[in-house]
């Protein structure tokens, strides 16, 4: 990026096709940062000052999975050891969730976790709005929890696909607005600057 990051993005709708027609796991989602963080390197080249550090984020349903990811940092995975622990250098070191977390069951405990969470939510968001944070903050890391609200944002805001402002609220920014905001929230998140 233009900000010295590598970014890799997937979807998380293939990852629920592996998952329903194939068996696939949490496993292949690490071995896909594994695979990318190889690439990564060979680009970069093995030496010098590369530092890998890995951030997961999704919006909405993928927030969610991001959060539930977080959490299984730590544990074993069938031998697989690409996450095992704080210090590896893939065990995702903050998780950006944007609009996400009013379905408090989707939301694991992370409260021991060592974990940095950024929740970018709309002040106009129907689906999750910001105060329904307050239901799964004693599920959040004590030190490591941010909450932005982009003014004037709704929940598909944060996409592009059409507003259904009976169910979402209507955006009182643009579409653009609300991405700039939003990566710009993000970015500085991700670099340490929050």
């Amino acid at each position: 990026s233009s900000e010295g990051v590598a970014v890799a993005v997937q979807r998380l709708s293939p990852w629920e096709i592996a998952r329903d027609d194939m068996g696939a796991g949490t496993h292949d989602v690490r071995r896909t940062i594994k695979y990318a963080t190889r690439d990564v390197r060979a680009c970069k080249g093995e030496g010098g000052d590369l530092k890998l550090v890995w951030s997961i984020g999704g919006h909405s349903m993928g927030g969610y999975r991001a959060l539930s990811l977080a959490s299984e940092a730590g544990k074993d995975h069938k031998g697989c050891s690409v996450l095992s622990s704080s210090s590896h250098p893939l065990t995702p070191h903050k998780v950006v969730v944007w609009a996400a977390g009013q379905i408090e069951q989707l939301v694991p405990d992370l409260s021991l976790s060592n974990h940095q969470i950024l929740f970018v939510l709309g002040s106009e968001d129907n689906l999750c709005p910001p105060q329904a944070l307050g239901k799964i903050q004693d599920k959040l890391p004590r030190a490591g929890f941010v909450k932005s609200i982009v003014r004037g944002g709704n929940h598909n805001g944060f996409a592009s696909y059409p507003t259904f402002a009976p169910i979402d609220g209507m955006r009182k920014i643009s579409r653009e607005e609300q991405h700039r905001v939003t990566t710009r929230v993000t970015a500085r998140f991700l670099k340490g600057g929050m």
